[in-house]
């Protein structure tokens, strides 16, 4: 899955990164469960364009504070 590796890429390789973020749109059930399953908690929905059929203008985003990935011990 590509979105926890970024989220751990981003937190273990960037120590100013203090929150990741992914938008979903919330008429599409299977991309809105990704982020939960990875510990991100929804922050809230926001109006967005339109850009597809199926598409709801309601846009989620879920966030993740830096905790539970911690940098990585420096050298």
């Amino acid at each position: 899955m590509g979105a926890d590796a970024l989220t751990a890429t981003a937190f273990a390789h960037r120590p100013w990164i203090r929150q990741t973020e992914i938008r979903t749109d919330a008429a599409n059930h299977r991309s809105a469960a990704i982020p939960p399953r990875l510990g991100y908690r929804l922050d809230g929905e926001v109006g967005r364009e339109i850009a597809a059929p199926g598409e709801s203008g309601r846009g989620q985003v879920w966030i993740m504070d830096r905790n539970p990935f911690e940098a990585p011990p420096g050298p």
